[in-house]
């Protein structure tokens, strides 16, 4: 989110922080055998991942984001959303 001039992007930028925070907190939580503690920080950092999208989304059509921008953006919320949907389910 570093370097967009989008309004709202200082938000959506915390919101970026809070999915990383989130992803962090779940692998920590799963190593330490919380598997279910674990399966609540990725479905917290899934839900900001929408948040995120829906900003994107906004953005574009408010013309504050280029298309290329908002591509770019969600190519990286796929990326995350894809990998955390591999993430260990609890047993």
């Amino acid at each position: 989110m570093a370097g967009l001039e989008a309004p709202g992007a200082p938000t959506a930028g915390k919101r970026a922080q809070q999915v990383q925070t989130s992803v962090t907190a779940a692998w920590t939580a799963y190593v330490a055998g919380g598997a279910r503690s674990a399966d609540a920080h990725v479905d917290r950092a899934l839900a900001r991942l929408v948040d995120i999208g829906s900003w994107t989304t906004l953005q574009m059509e408010k013309g504050t984001l280029t298309t290329s921008q908002g591509a770019a953006v969600q190519a990286l919320i796929d990326r995350i959303e894809e990998g955390l949907s591999s993430f260990p389910a609890p047993s």
